[in-house]
């Protein structure tokens, strides 16, 4: 389905990978689970999808006021990937989709400084334009960093940007996200650090970087100084209307040293920008957190998950070895009450999940890595990619199906360990044409290849390569 915002991954998996032990110490050897389990089946026809083979052409030249993350302003929503090799670009979604043939590129430098893309980035139309503009890292020769805006336009991504006012001194990456958190119709930029976030109400001034108006939030740990202080720096922020009332709410995550977190829900409202946030919950626990319409009501909702993070320092015995459901979060209509939760039965989720209509039925399907059993932490443990079928009730664990998306067996010259091939989801939803889900591999959190899949068991699509870009 398609979000004001778009749909992508907000948790961040520690340690790189959902691994038991992250912070040091194991955790023991898997038990076996004595309960039936209900493992993703082998679709009919696993998606090797083909590798795109089309031409490169000229980026579509849109007027402006399109879809939210809509760089040329086409009405399609872009997606930008990072490449292992350094560089980003935006891929222009169409009438069919995600096209690789029409891309624009991420300058290499702007605003006299290195353009740093965060996991994640979505463009939004920070100035109100018309067209999506991309919030960035920019690193000073002096090494200092900022947040900076890399602005859109009718051929894509320009080499025009803008250093935003930065936080706590720009020793460290800011975190950044989007929405619309005062519904007044404008995105509006969210800015991170580990001891602070600012809501900047947009719209932003293109010389200055100064937005209409500025709403800090300080986290409990931060203003107290007491245990966990600062968040162990912030892991993300990112958006999504749960209670329906018009105005995004933010969702911000604490980083960790491994172990699972308690994101904040920070709700928006309508009441004026100096009321947000109207009110702050905080979510079950559980590092992987998505944004989705899983129910299909026509709000959003969150599905939490636990991505297997385990810590182990002090007493690596006495680790806890199994997997919590996911968790399925829906707001109270317009309401700043706390929002309901309910486990979705059967249940194995282990890692950041993501959203996306594969089958068209107007509920958004949540795809995330399956353990083999509820005591699967490592990653040698792992079942695979599974999608679980949205619906009235929501996710449905019953009878999910399995993605095997692999990477290469050999990476330059040396072979790759079975358990580190497996694509890592990025993220899911409306690009133009039938909803796809976008996984990706390569080192760290960048990629140099990537599969883009649709239909109910994700079976069609393509992959593509970074030699093709």
């Amino acid at each position: 389905m398609s979000g004001r915002w778009g749909r992508g991954v907000v948790g961040v998996v520690a340690c790189g990978m959902a691994l038991a032990g992250c912070g040091g110490g194991g955790g023991g050897a898997p038990r076996a689970d004595p309960r039936p389990s209900a493992d993703p089946r082998p679709s009919d026809a696993a998606p090797l999808v083909p590798a795109w083979q089309g031409g490169t052409r000229p980026v579509p030249r849109g007027e402006g006021g399109g879809a939210p993350g809509d760089v040329n302003g086409d009405g399609y929503r872009d997606l930008v990937l990072r490449i292992a090799d350094g560089r980003a670009v935006v891929l222009h979604g169409s009438a069919r989709g995600l096209d690789p043939g029409t891309r624009s590129p991420v300058p290499a430098k702007a605003a006299g400084a290195t353009v740093g893309v965060p996991p994640g980035a979505e463009a939004a139309d920070l100035d109100a334009d018309g067209f999506g503009d991309l919030p960035v890292v920019l690193a000073q020769p002096d090494g200092r960093r900022a947040p900076g805006v890399v602005w859109g336009g009718p051929d894509g991504l320009g080499g025009a940007a803008t250093r935003l006012p930065g936080l706590d001194g720009d020793a460290v990456d800011p975190v950044l996200g989007s929405g619309d958190f005062d519904g007044d119709g404008r995105a509006d930029l969210a800015v991170g650090s580990d001891t602070r976030v600012e809501v900047r109400f947009g719209p932003v001034d293109r010389s200055s970087g100064r937005s209409a108006a500025v709403r800090p939030w300080i986290p409990p740990s931060a203003s107290t100084g007491g245990p966990g202080c600062c968040m162990y720096a912030l892991a993300g922020l990112s958006s999504a209307d749960v209670n329906g009332d018009g105005a995004d709410d933010l969702v911000v995550e604490p980083g960790s040293d491994g172990e699972q977190t308690a994101s904040k829900l920070l709700l928006g409202t309508r009441s004026g920008r100096a009321a947000f946030p109207a009110a702050v919950h905080e979510l079950p626990t559980g590092s992987g957190v998505v944004a989705g319409d899983f129910d299909g009501d026509g709000t959003d909702d969150l599905a939490v998950s636990d991505t297997g993070g385990r810590n182990g320092e002090g007493d690596p015995d006495a680790l806890d070895t199994v997997l919590a459901p996911i968790t399925l979060v829906t707001g109270v209509p317009g309401s700043t009450a706390a929002p309901r939760t309910r486990r979705v039965a059967g249940s194995r989720g282990l890692g950041g999940p993501a959203a996306a209509d594969l089958d068209g039925d107007g509920a958004d399907d949540l795809v995330a890595w399956h353990g083999a059993d509820r005591d699967a932490l490592r990653v040698r443990d792992l079942e695979g990619l599974a999608v679980l079928p949205g619906g009235p009730s929501g996710p449905d664990a019953a009878d999910p199906s399995r993605i095997d998306a692999l990477g290469p067996a050999r990476r330059a010259g040396k072979r790759v360990p079975a358990h580190e091939r497996p694509a890592r989801i990025l993220t899911g939803g409306d690009f133009g044409g039938p909803d796809q889900l976008v996984l990706g591999w390569g080192p760290g959190w960048t990629s140099d290849r990537w599969w883009f899949l649709s239909g109910p068991a994700a079976t069609d699509g393509f992959t593509l390569s970074a030699d093709r870009l």
